[in-house]
């Protein structure tokens, strides 16, 4: 099996060229993103400190429930996971 990997790159100014409003169409995005990945890590870091769950218990449920991938997921857990006790 392949495995691959994808990167995406935003030039400020081909965002402010594509016409009104599409700077202030970003930012909502990117916003958007924030807050969704804050709830995740909320979350997660409840169901593993403070219900004590594994990650194999609850990473299906994350992805599904959330609609995030399991990069995503594996980015909030590994912060997570070393966080001091």
């Amino acid at each position: 099996m392949s495995q691959r990997t994808y990167e995406a790159r935003l030039d400020d100014r081909a965002i402010i060229e594509d016409g009104p409003g599409a700077g202030q169409k970003l930012q909502e995005c990117l916003e958007d993103i924030a807050v969704l990945m804050a709830k995740v890590e909320h979350r997660l870091y409840v169901e593993l400190h403070v219900k004590g769950r594994e990650l194999k218990e609850i990473k299906r449920k994350f992805l599904r429930d959330y609609g995030i991938t399991a990069r995503q997921f594996n980015s909030v857990a590994i912060i997570l996971l070393n966080l001091p006790r």
